[in-house]
């Protein structure tokens, strides 16, 4: 998982957890609520809302995170 989300954080020039956020950010039904202990983590966080993932990267994390969302 953590290398999927290290390649598409790569091509999208994106840290780990703004994959991560952008992911969920994907679903409907579901709300991140990301910690900051500083402005500099609140503005990271914040430019998860600076990208989409596109389909096929959605649906890669959707089934590497399956089986812990069943």
């Amino acid at each position: 998982m953590l290398e999927l989300v290290k390649e598409i954080g790569s091509r999208h020039e994106k840290t780990p957890a703004q994959v991560a956020l952008g992911w969920l950010l994907e679903h409907e039904l579901v709300m991140p609520t990301a910690g900051a202990k500083n402005a500099a983590q609140a503005s990271s966080n914040a430019a998860a809302l600076t990208f989409a993932l596109d389909a096929a990267e959605v649906e890669a994390l959707d089934q590497a995170t399956r089986a812990w969302r069943e």
